[in-house]
């Protein structure tokens, strides 16, 4: 993708965060999921690291080579010719510079966004450590020139204390925005889904 291009997509896609109408992002794993959302009406996307390492023949949880996760992230992102945010786990490294090094190849891929999880094993990483992968991954995006979004995943209901969650999430504003997962009223959800749904 042209980085011109990749740029002012990412700017718009940053821009469908913060006014309306609402950003409903469909998971996709494959060419083919990606190109029906899309004729489907939907204007971004995002991959689904469960979906897209099933589809390729391995287990969730950052089992599938990485070098396979790139290469079927750019054929995604070519075949949807819409802005695509890629679920990257824990960002495929266990420390900040592979995290860094990681979100580099997969911004090469033509991505505008990114998920960052800030769990491992089972366990939440401390807030330091999870701090220090945001801002490598941040400052990786700087240095590659591309202003993606990076959504930092705060799994905060395996804590019992909630405050320390809400700690992280001031302290890693640079990421921007911050997608804290909580549980979700699903049938209000589906109605705001239904109506917003181009007809």
């Amino acid at each position: 993708m042209d980085k011109k291009q990749q740029i002012a997509k990412s700017e718009s896609f940053l821009s469908r965060h913060r006014a309306p109408p609402l950003l409903f992002l469909p998971n996709v794993w494959d060419c083919l999921s990606a190109r029906l959302f899309v004729a489907a009406g939907f204007d971004a996307i995002a991959t689904t690291s469960g979906g897209v390492a099933w589809a390729l023949g391995y287990p969730d949880g950052e089992r599938a080579p990485w070098p396979e996760v790139v290469a079927a992230t750019a054929r995604i992102v070519r075949s949807a010719q819409v802005p695509v945010t890629a679920d990257i786990e824990a960002g495929y490294g266990q420390t900040p510079a592979e995290v860094a090094m990681h979100v580099t190849e997969i911004i090469a891929t033509g991505v505008v966004g990114i998920n960052l999880e800030d769990g491992f094993g089972g366990s939440i990483r401390s807030i330091d450590d999870a701090s220090d992968r945001l801002r490598a991954a941040r400052e990786a995006a700087n240095k590659a020139g591309v202003p993606i979004v990076i959504n930092a995943r705060c799994d905060f209901f395996h804590l019992k204390n909630f405050e320390e969650k809400c700690d992280f999430r001031r302290r890693s504003t640079d990421a921007k925005p911050i997608w804290p997962l909580a549980l979700i009223v699903f049938t209000p959800l589906a109605y705001a889904i239904r109506r917003s749904l181009p007809r």
